[in-house]
């Protein structure tokens, strides 16, 4: 019950900030023509459409630009990024909530803080507004990364290290 609540507080909200337009920066359209160049040719790492053409990852990794990928391909263009976007607040509230219960056993204090951290200001604006998109998947991943290095350190073994070490390179790329 606490997850679907966290998922509708966080819907409830941030679906008004995309409701009638995308993120307002001129950030989105980048990633939007890094993602345009992708579903050209999926396999390539060349941009032909920005600047007199560039590498296609030279400035963020290509995780997120896949997830764009797959989510416009599934949705359209603009919905979407709106439905990655809102999937991106829902999961690092879960994450998070998931993070605070193992070290608190406290569900109530949880979900505030679930809450809290997936309608964050700073990371609503540099979201929502800015459009910075790279930062959601690492927001998401961030709170599942710190559970598993506690659970490697409450008991050590190589699937935790794994599993901690897997999280980690998905969170840096």
């Amino acid at each position: 019950f606490d997850l679907i609540f966290l998922s509708l507080v966080v819907i409830t909200y941030g679906i008004k900030w995309f409701i009638h337009s995308l993120p307002l920066s001129t950030e989105i359209l980048i990633d939007l023509s890094y993602t345009y160049s992708l579903s050209k040719n999926p396999f390539s790492a060349w941009d032909p459409y920005s600047w007199l053409g560039s590498p296609l990852f030279k400035v963020y990794p290509p995780t997120w630009f896949i997830l764009y990928y797959v989510f416009i391909s599934i949705f359209g263009i603009y919905a979407g990024v709106k439905v990655l976007y809102i999937l991106m607040f829902i999961l690092s509230g879960v994450s998070m909530y998931a993070f605070s219960l193992s070290l608190t056993k406290n569900r109530p204090a949880s979900l505030v803080s679930g809450m809290f951290y997936a309608l964050a200001p700073y990371r609503v604006l540099d979201q929502a507004f800015d459009g910075h998109g790279i930062f959601p998947l690492a927001y998401a991943l961030t709170p599942i990364l710190f559970l598993s290095y506690d659970s490697l350190i409450k008991k050590p073994c190589l699937r935790n290290a794994i599993i901690g070490g897997y999280l980690l390179t998905a969170t840096l790329l």
